[in-house]
């Protein structure tokens, strides 16, 4: 099995790529993946490095490397399925981006976070009743069943849109000889959910 360490634990406290990867090593790593936080004034050193053979590069963690009004660790401030859509083409192009400069770094995998149903956040509450002790109580049934109600209703035209951004990005993942890899997020109005995953899973068995 394959152990890597993501860069997000430890590049806010590297000036330089090098140091990033030393301490990777350090602690019994010799694989990483480039977190979406990495900041472009460590990439020349990680390269270095990656050339060097002194660490291995098991993912990248789109976007990366991130623009600045990304670089306090807001990966969905730009999301594939937002309303907006300027903002779509800002996250596609970010994603493009990544998946370009995969090769370069010798990374196989790319990882994306696919975006969100728009709606009121359904997590923060459902956790913070179960905090309090009324996991199993009848109202947080209620509530849970409600916001699971009205994300399925509201799902289908942001499921549209992650499909036509992979139908984009897919064929650039190929050309660039790297995979896609689709990230289980947290919170339960994130994309895609275990079955929206198997249905995309179907649909992109490539």
């Amino acid at each position: 099995m394959l152990l890597s360490l993501s860069t997000c634990w430890n590049s806010h406290r590297c000036l330089e790529g090098h140091e990033l990867v030393l301490q990777a090593k350090q602690v019994g790593f010799d694989h990483i993946e480039i977190s979406h936080v990495t900041k472009p004034s460590l990439m020349p050193g990680l390269v270095k490095s990656i050339n060097a053979g002194a660490i291995q590069i098991s993912s990248l963690h789109a976007p990366c490397p991130p623009t600045e009004d990304l670089a306090l660790d807001a990966p969905d401030r730009y999301e594939l399925t937002h309303d907006d859509p300027t903002n779509r083409q800002q996250a596609l192009k970010l994603a493009q981006q990544s998946i370009e400069i995969a090769p370069s770094l010798r990374c196989p995998i790319v990882i994306l976070h696919l975006g969100s149903v728009a709606m009121d956040p359904i997590t923060p509450r459902l956790e913070a009743m179960a905090a309090a002790g009324q996991a199993y109580s009848r109202p947080y049934i209620e509530q849970k069943l409600k916001l699971v109600t009205e994300r399925a209703q509201r799902a289908s035209i942001y499921l549209d849109r992650a499909r036509s951004a992979l139908d984009q990005l897919i064929p650039l993942a190929q050309a660039a000889g790297v995979k896609l890899a689709v990230e289980n997020r947290a919170q339960f109005e994130a994309l895609p959910t275990a079955e929206e995953l198997a249905s995309l899973l179907k649909a992109y068995d490539t």
